[in-house]
């Protein structure tokens, strides 16, 4: 093995000067500046949410509270065709949100804080189309630690339905019940059952 030593002057040499090198700078320079601007943004909304741990995975909580109609998120992503989008949701993605039956918006990415909010189907928010785009707006007073959460729809809710039935909140809660009669009704009627017995 050969050791090859650096001078000091190679350090200070300056890159070279090409079309491709300075486009590249462009572009790094370019999405620097991007990522810094959306992360201001983030700073600035996250003092209306966090994301969080949740009985369906992650999911968006108010810090504090929220006006009725008052602007939450916007979910962001590519602009695709709805073909590429029941494309991608074959192939099991799950961020796609169709606008109408030309176009549809791939929310895939990270930086896309909304689609953290999750599914229920008594939401304290709906989803608005505005310029083009899709708008999560408070539906009701939203109090401070409370999840933020929209109705994905009928067909949305079809799919889970053969898995199981729906997994929000509310359901949940309801089946809890259903479950907890159907176990007081079943107790009462050994308890009726014994007493015949004596």
């Amino acid at each position: 093995m050969i050791a090859t030593r650096t001078r000091r002057s190679d350090y200070n040499r300056a890159p070279i000067a090409s079309r491709a090198n300075r486009a590249s700078w462009r572009g790094i320079w370019r999405d620097g500046f991007r990522r810094r601007r959306l992360l201001a943004v983030l700073n600035i909304m996250s003092s209306f949410f966090r994301i969080g741990r949740s009985r369906t995975g992650l999911g968006m909580f108010a810090t504090r509270p929220i006006k009725r109609n008052a602007y939450i998120a916007t979910y962001r992503g590519r602009r695709i065709t709805t073909k590429e989008g029941d494309r991608r949701s074959e192939r099991g993605a799950c961020y796609i949100f169709y606008l109408n039956k030309q176009w549809s918006i791939d929310g895939s990415p990270r930086w896309n804080v909304a689609r953290y909010i999750n599914h229920s189907c008594r939401p304290n928010a709906r989803p608005v189309g505005r310029n083009g785009g899709i708008v999560i707006v408070a539906d009701r007073p939203i109090a401070p630690d409370e999840e933020i959460t929209y109705h994905y729809g009928d067909e949305y809710l079809d799919c889970f339905r053969q898995d199981g039935g729906c997994r929000c909140g509310p359901c949940r809660k309801r089946r809890a019940r259903k479950r907890r009669k159907a176990r007081e009704v079943r107790a009462a009627g050994k308890k009726a059952k014994r007493s015949r017995r004596r």
